[in-house]
Protein backbone atom coordinates (compact mmCIF):
# COMPACT_ATOMS: atom_id res chain seq x y z
CA UNK A 1 0.00 0.00 0.00
CA UNK A 2 2.84 2.47 0.79
CA UNK A 3 4.36 1.71 -2.28
CA UNK A 4 1.38 2.60 -4.06
CA UNK A 5 0.82 5.86 -2.58
CA UNK A 6 5.03 6.93 -3.00
CA UNK A 7 4.04 5.32 -6.90
CA UNK A 8 1.47 7.80 -7.49
CA UNK A 9 3.21 10.55 -5.39
CA UNK A 10 6.05 10.36 -7.49
CA UNK A 11 3.68 10.90 -10.46
CA UNK A 12 2.25 13.72 -9.34
CA UNK A 13 5.52 15.36 -8.88
CA UNK A 14 6.87 14.44 -12.23
CA UNK A 15 3.56 15.37 -13.39
CA UNK A 16 3.80 18.85 -11.70
CA UNK A 17 6.92 19.33 -13.24
CA UNK A 18 6.11 18.67 -16.62
CA UNK A 19 3.81 21.42 -16.19
CA UNK A 20 6.35 24.28 -14.56
CA UNK A 21 8.36 23.70 -17.40
CA UNK A 22 5.71 24.25 -20.43
CA UNK A 23 2.78 25.99 -18.88
CA UNK A 24 1.96 29.29 -17.48
CA UNK A 25 5.02 31.86 -17.69
CA UNK A 26 6.97 30.47 -20.77
CA UNK A 27 4.68 32.29 -23.05
CA UNK A 28 2.69 31.24 -25.59
CA UNK A 29 3.94 29.33 -28.97
CA UNK A 30 4.23 32.81 -30.98
CA UNK A 31 7.53 33.16 -29.33
CA UNK A 32 9.21 30.20 -30.71
CA UNK A 33 9.20 30.83 -34.12
CA UNK A 34 11.78 33.45 -35.40
CA UNK A 35 11.60 37.10 -35.56
CA UNK A 36 10.55 38.43 -38.96
CA UNK A 37 10.59 42.61 -40.57
CA UNK A 38 6.94 42.20 -40.38
CA UNK A 39 7.24 41.33 -36.23
CA UNK A 40 8.99 45.27 -35.52
CA UNK A 41 6.49 47.72 -33.83
CA UNK A 42 5.61 50.73 -35.60
CA UNK A 43 7.19 54.17 -34.16
CA UNK A 44 3.66 55.02 -32.96
CA UNK A 45 3.47 52.21 -30.86
CA UNK A 46 4.46 53.28 -27.48
CA UNK A 47 5.39 49.98 -24.90
CA UNK A 48 7.85 51.04 -22.33
CA UNK A 49 10.92 48.80 -22.41
CA UNK A 50 9.97 46.14 -24.09
CA UNK A 51 12.67 44.09 -25.73
CA UNK A 52 12.75 44.67 -29.08
CA UNK A 53 13.90 41.35 -30.14
CA UNK A 54 11.08 39.46 -28.60
CA UNK A 55 8.26 41.15 -30.60
CA UNK A 56 5.77 39.33 -32.59
CA UNK A 57 3.33 40.55 -35.56
CA UNK A 58 -0.29 38.96 -34.53
CA UNK A 59 -2.73 40.50 -37.07
CA UNK A 60 -5.32 42.43 -37.67
CA UNK A 61 -9.05 42.46 -36.67
CA UNK A 62 -12.37 43.66 -38.72
CA UNK A 63 -11.72 47.01 -36.77
CA UNK A 64 -8.26 47.30 -38.61
CA UNK A 65 -6.37 47.46 -35.22
CA UNK A 66 -3.38 45.54 -35.24
CA UNK A 67 -1.97 43.41 -32.59
CA UNK A 68 1.49 42.51 -31.59
CA UNK A 69 3.12 40.54 -28.50
CA UNK A 70 6.62 41.36 -26.76
CA UNK A 71 7.93 40.64 -23.49
CA UNK A 72 9.72 43.33 -21.55
CA UNK A 73 13.22 43.50 -21.35
CA UNK A 74 14.80 40.94 -18.99
CA UNK A 75 11.76 39.51 -17.98
CA UNK A 76 9.39 35.98 -19.04
CA UNK A 77 6.43 38.68 -18.67
CA UNK A 78 4.94 38.89 -21.58
CA UNK A 79 2.90 41.60 -23.29
CA UNK A 80 0.07 42.58 -25.94
CA UNK A 81 0.10 46.12 -27.86
CA UNK A 82 -3.22 46.90 -29.83
CA UNK A 83 -2.34 49.72 -32.48
CA UNK A 84 -5.43 51.02 -33.79
CA UNK A 85 -6.11 53.35 -36.42
CA UNK A 86 -7.21 56.34 -34.08
CA UNK A 87 -4.22 56.51 -32.20
CA UNK A 88 -5.81 57.33 -28.80
CA UNK A 89 -7.94 54.50 -28.71
CA UNK A 90 -4.19 52.45 -29.03
CA UNK A 91 -3.43 50.80 -25.53
CA UNK A 92 -0.69 47.83 -24.24
CA UNK A 93 -0.76 45.90 -21.20
CA UNK A 94 2.24 43.60 -20.20
CA UNK A 95 2.57 40.96 -16.66
CA UNK A 96 3.44 37.79 -15.55
CA UNK A 97 1.43 34.87 -17.36
CA UNK A 98 -1.22 36.20 -19.61
CA UNK A 99 -2.43 39.85 -18.98
CA UNK A 100 -5.46 41.19 -21.01
CA UNK A 101 -6.38 44.08 -21.64
CA UNK A 102 -9.43 46.39 -23.18
CA UNK A 103 -8.23 50.12 -24.61
CA UNK A 104 -10.73 53.62 -24.65
CA UNK A 105 -12.75 52.32 -27.59
CA UNK A 106 -13.67 49.14 -25.74
CA UNK A 107 -12.18 46.68 -27.61
CA UNK A 108 -11.35 43.73 -25.73
CA UNK A 109 -7.89 41.46 -26.21
CA UNK A 110 -7.10 38.21 -24.31
CA UNK A 111 -4.49 35.27 -25.10
CA UNK A 112 -6.35 32.69 -26.79
CA UNK A 113 -4.57 29.79 -24.68
CA UNK A 114 -5.78 31.24 -21.62
CA UNK A 115 -9.34 33.54 -21.89
CA UNK A 116 -10.63 34.83 -18.91
CA UNK A 117 -14.10 36.53 -20.58
CA UNK A 118 -13.76 35.94 -24.27
CA UNK A 119 -14.14 32.95 -26.06
CA UNK A 120 -13.93 31.67 -29.92
CA UNK A 121 -17.84 31.81 -30.24
CA UNK A 122 -18.11 35.53 -28.88
CA UNK A 123 -14.84 36.97 -30.43
CA UNK A 124 -12.36 36.75 -33.16
CA UNK A 125 -9.11 34.74 -33.15
CA UNK A 126 -6.37 36.88 -34.43
CA UNK A 127 -3.20 34.22 -35.53
CA UNK A 128 -3.41 32.06 -33.46
CA UNK A 129 -2.69 33.77 -30.56
CA UNK A 130 -5.18 36.57 -29.66
CA UNK A 131 -9.15 36.60 -28.72
CA UNK A 132 -10.59 40.30 -29.87
CA UNK A 133 -13.55 41.53 -29.06
CA UNK A 134 -14.70 44.06 -31.09
CA UNK A 135 -17.64 46.39 -30.15
CA UNK A 136 -20.55 46.42 -32.28
CA UNK A 137 -21.44 49.95 -33.93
Amino acid sequence: MKRTIAAFALAGLALGLAGCTTGFGEGPDIFDREQTAEDTLPAEAEVGELDASSTRYVGVDSADNEYWVGRPTGTRDTCIVLVAPDPAASASACGGGMPSLTNPAGVTVEWASSPNRLSPDDAELIGDTLLVAVPAG
